[in-house]
């Protein structure tokens, strides 16, 4: 299954160096703090949006989906391994 993608991720690898370079100089407290302030940002969003109509409930459940669990977890993640990197 994965065969046919490794031809393209070997295509886009060398456009990425520069990115991941960057993103290595990030340090995972920085990134674990961003993590609490996406979670507290969510909150803040559905206290603020009032839930009277569909349309503000599908803000609230946007903003839960990517400020309190995407992003977070992608941060926290991403801690992880900076942590794993940059120790190893």
């Amino acid at each position: 299954e994965a065969l046919p993608l490794l031809p393209k991720i070997v295509e886009i690898a060398p456009g990425a160096l520069p990115l991941l370079g960057a993103a290595i100089q990030i340090s995972p407290g920085t990134l674990q703090a961003a993590a609490l302030a996406s979670v507290l940002a969510a909150a803040a969003g559905v206290y603020i949006i009032p839930d009277e109509t569909t349309v503000q409930i599908a803000a609230q459940t946007l903003l839960v989906g990517g400020l309190g669990v995407a992003a977070p977890a992608a941060s926290i993640i991403g801690a992880g391994i900076l942590t794993k990197i940059t120790k190893g």
